[in-house]
């Protein structure tokens, strides 16, 4: 592992931004003073201090104790709605890969419907529908991104497929899903787990959209894109509300693109030699 983060610096330093925001997210309750709901009108909007890293909001709420907060909310939801996103997709993907013909027909219409939709649009578009809840937003974030695991899973399903092996289990009697999961499926986690990191980014982006919006998880449990929303009221007279929930959303991005990058490059075998 150490020998990996010298060679490939994306990965170590994507791991490390990571790591650093998942750590202060578990332990917020121990790195702050201040309930994240705690208001305090005598110092409303106050700047960054030694009593408050991050300054107050408008109704005086320490805003580094909304953000580790927050943080909890936003990588949750933005894993399960990659999880979700996976489940699907990649179900699909090999499914269709695998057995080809009508199903690969059918269910690829129905991608390429999905496909048409910007990703953030749709959802948005699902979320104003399902209305706001953890769940919701899930479900909203991660249905838009099944169709990007479906291609990968069926354009690596079908490249390993063609290879001797598979030929060679089917021969010696392994059934259909038999071989479909326990030899097409593996050899297709290297390109999966590339797009899983770098989805992980437009979950995040697509969960604070939906914070702004106000089509998030409800008050008062703070998210990223919540604490944006509420400071940009007051963004002249206290940019730094909104500028540090931006922050945090923008590190995390950065950290998963840069794992993504990193992965990419040590996966490829072209990009090796």
């Amino acid at each position: 592992m150490l020998n990996i983060f010298r060679e490939y610096k994306m990965i170590a330093i994507g791991c490390f931004i990571l790591s650093v925001i998942l750590l202060t997210a578990v332990f917020a309750p121990a790195l702050t003073s201040y309930g994240y709901e705690q208001v305090d009108l005598k110092n409303r909007n106050d700047a960054p201090s030694a009593a408050h890293l991050m300054g107050t909001d408008s109704f005086g709420r320490d805003v580094w104790t909304r953000v580790l907060y927050g943080a909890r909310v936003s990588l949750t939801v933005s894993l399960t709605s990659v999880a979700v996103g996976l489940a699907i997709g990649a179900f699909w993907g090999l499914l269709c890969g695998f057995f080809k013909g009508k199903i690969d027909f059918a269910v690829g219409r129905v991608m390429d419907i999905f496909m048409s939709f910007p990703a953030l649009l749709f959802s948005l578009l699902i979320g104003a529908a399902l209305g706001p809840s953890i769940l919701n937003m899930c479900l909203s974030v991660g249905i838009p991104l099944a169709p990007i695991f479906y291609r990968v899973t069926r354009g690596a399903a079908l490249s390993v497929g063609e290879h001797a092996y598979i030929a060679s289990a089917k021969s010696m009697g392994s059934g259909s899903f038999r071989t479909m999961f326990r030899h097409v499926l593996p050899n297709t986690a290297p390109q999966l787990f590339v797009v899983l990191s770098s989805s992980m980014g437009g979950a995040i982006t697509a969960e604070s959209a939906l914070g702004y919006l106000g089509l998030g998880i409800p008050k008062p449990t703070p998210s990223w894109g919540m604490v944006i929303n509420e400071g940009r009221q007051y963004i002249f007279d206290a940019p730094w509300v909104t500028g540090f929930g931006g922050l945090m959303v923008v590190l995390t991005i950065l950290g998963f693109n840069l794992l993504g990058d990193g992965l990419r490059d040590y996966l490829d075998p072209k990009l090796k030699g």
